[in-house]
């Protein structure tokens, strides 16, 4: 048994090697990789007809994944008022999932998510500053990282890309400043330890007008929380030489905080910008100016190891109030891989790149 996996793992480590020559070959080396040390990378992943949810996840960890998001709206778990008997219970299921995977967590409460309010219907009607509504919040959350007791937690966010829904709303954002403060107040006292955010885009964070909603949440946090898909106004893909320099504004943006680029991913869809080839250079190049900042990106969470279906695309553009085909191209060709589990150019680079970082196990 033991020369077995042996010979396995010498297997892995020489298709990863040589799949690292080919991806030299393909993209000019401009700077050495750097070892990843206290790095983390994540690998978000589905479940589609042809892969097992268990068989995504080794695949993300034998691509280098270290850890994995878990997503749990606040809707999800206050069920009832005071209540909370989510069905089914995430959080109950990634307890008993991920550790024996090895895989850590970034827990994502959802408070706003993106266009949604996700509060329970029964504190719509209720200031974002109500003291019941920040009481009520903090027991559906602390009740979601209790049931994550064996899981080791790298990070909590209090919302996904609060700015979007924010922005348009002004009249909501002092009070849910009010809030967002808080519930990291009560999170500092119950898990001194572990680091709290709020995720925003990355056009948020970076945009010139003041005040920006998205910069004020994050004040007072341990981390700066990003989402960043390279895309203009028309949902066309950025040039990569342009998009990486994003990275650079952001490090210039929050020079006192760690940052977490909670999700990161690039299109792959010819009508979205640069196809396939963009795809896969956009992966070499986020690696390769990731490594300038390796002391102050601690983490990055590439979006999605697989395709989701082209149902599963219109659905979701739909959910964003979008039906245009760039976008619902954009959301439908995030992958590395496709949806069928062929390798696109980005799967075979992603690799190579994060085995020269020591990321893979």
């Amino acid at each position: 048994m033991i020369r077995r996996l042996g010979l396995a793992c010498l297997t892995m480590a020489l298709c990863l090697i040589f799949v690292t020559m080919a991806a030299s070959q393909t993209h000019a080396q401009t700077e050495p990789p750097v070892h990843r040390g206290d790095r983390l990378l994540g690998l978000a992943i589905i479940e589609t007809k042809t892969q097992s949810y268990g068989n995504a996840m080794d695949a993300s960890i034998e691509a280098g994944s270290d850890y994995i998001e878990l997503v749990v709206g606040w809707d999800d778990v206050e069920t009832a008022p005071g209540a909370h008997n989510p069905r089914p219970d995430f959080a109950q299921l990634a307890n008993g999932t991920f550790p024996a995977y090895g895989l850590k967590v970034a827990l994502s409460f959802l408070t706003f998510d993106t266009v949604s309010d996700r509060r329970p219907a029964w504190h719509q009607n209720a200031s974002w500053d109500d003291p019941e509504v920040i009481e009520a919040a903090w027991r559906a959350l602390n009740r979601t990282i209790i049931r994550l007791r064996d899981a080791e937690l790298i990070s909590v966010s209090l919302g996904n890309e609060v700015d979007v829904l924010l922005t348009t709303q002004p009249a909501q954002q002092a009070a849910y400043l009010v809030f967002i403060r808080a519930l990291k107040v009560r999170m500092a006292a119950a898990y001194p330890t572990l680091p709290v955010g709020v995720k925003v885009t990355a056009a948020g964070a970076l945009a010139l007008e003041e005040p920006v909603i998205a910069r004020q949440v994050t004040e007072g946090m341990d981390l700066a929380m990003i989402t960043y898909y390279p895309l203009d106004a028309e949902m066309k893909t950025q040039p990569i030489d342009v998009a990486v320099t994003v990275l650079d504004r952001l490090v210039g943006t929050f020079p006192d905080q760690p940052i977490h680029l909670a999700e990161i991913g690039y299109p792959s869809d010819p009508a979205c910008g640069d196809g396939p080839e963009g795809q896969a250079d956009f992966v070499y190049q986020v690696f390769q100016r990731w490594d300038r900042y390796a002391d102050r990106i601690k983490a990055m969470n590439w979006v999605w190891q697989t395709d989701i279906g082209p149902d599963e695309a219109a659905n979701l553009a739909g959910a964003y109030g979008s039906d245009a085909p760039c976008f619902v191209g954009f959301l439908g060709s995030l992958g590395l891989r496709n949806h069928d589990l062929s390798e696109k150019s980005a799967w075979p680079v992603f690799r190579a790149v994060a085995f020269e970082r020591g990321f893979t196990r």
